[in-house]
């Protein structure tokens, strides 16, 4: 789980390798089965732009925080 938590990291940053080609394409697909798009091309690009500006690690983080303030919260309730 770590291993994979680490190279979805690496791939949100915007490092290239074959993982990050296949990230894309299934976003690409994703975005065109959502209407966003209609190629799937256009949906490749897409994922790119989002990943490359720092859109979907911004999301990774903010859910992330969202997990751990509501871990935060179980463990608060449990010793109350």
């Amino acid at each position: 789980a770590e291993e994979n938590a680490a190279l979805t990291v690496l791939i949100l940053e915007g490092h290239g390798d074959a993982r990050r080609d296949v990230v894309l394409l299934n976003a690409g697909a994703a975005f065109v089965a959502a209407g966003r798009v209609q190629k799937l091309g256009d949906g490749i690009a897409l994922a790119a732009e989002t990943i490359d500006a720092g859109a979907a690690r911004q999301l990774l983080e903010r859910l992330r925080d969202a997990k751990r303030a509501a871990e935060a919260a179980a463990v608060d309730r449990g010793a109350a």
